[in-house]
């Protein structure tokens, strides 16, 4: 399949590209011990049954592997005989009322609205992430965190797609996506 294939058969076509937490983990800081991706923690934690998550989370966004991985961190945490201690950080969250309200039911905290700033991090590991409230970008807090995990989904890239066969440029809004 290839993109000129498929503007032979169709009128429009939308490519939705992201810029994954994995990439994302990179730009933080790869060499900070307690930063993880979403997608990392959720296969450990479906496959490894010792694996083993801090004792005060912050996961950043707002996608269906954010609040997973909330809840997957929850879990763990009550697996490891620890007090919950999880927080989801989204300026928006694109998933069901229903699945927002399970993951509090669960015991996650969601800070909607506030997004991931930076790290704070002492001799090589994690020991707190910085939020600014989306709405009022003078408000910030600090939050005492061993462990970020950074959604797959978290952040929009700025991109422009030229179209084979089209009239223009199809360019992403980097605060909607």
């Amino acid at each position: 399949v290839t993109v000129d294939g498929l503007l032979d058969e169709f009128a429009y076509l939308l490519i939705a590209v992201v810029m994954g937490g994995r990439k994302l983990k990179e730009e933080v800081q790869v060499d900070v011990g307690g930063v993880v991706c979403s997608y990392d923690l959720l296969d450990n934690s479906n496959v490894d049954a010792d694996a083993k998550i801090g004792s005060s989370v912050t996961v950043v966004g707002g996608a269906q592997d954010a609040v997973d991985a909330a809840r997957a961190a929850v879990r763990l945490q009550m697996l490891q005989g620890n007090a919950i201690n999880v927080r989801l950080v989204a300026g928006q969250i694109d998933v069901s009322n229903f699945e927002i309200q399970q993951a509090k039911l669960e015991g996650v905290s969601v800070y909607l609205g506030w997004e991931f700033q930076s790290i704070d991090s002492e001799s090589g590991e994690l020991t707190g992430v910085n939020i600014v409230s989306r709405n009022d970008p003078s408000q910030e807090a600090d939050i005492y965190s061993d462990t970020l995990v950074v959604s797959a989904s978290s952040a929009p890239s700025l991109i422009a797609i030229e179209l084979a066969g089209s009239s223009g440029v199809l360019n992403v809004d980097q605060t909607t996506g």
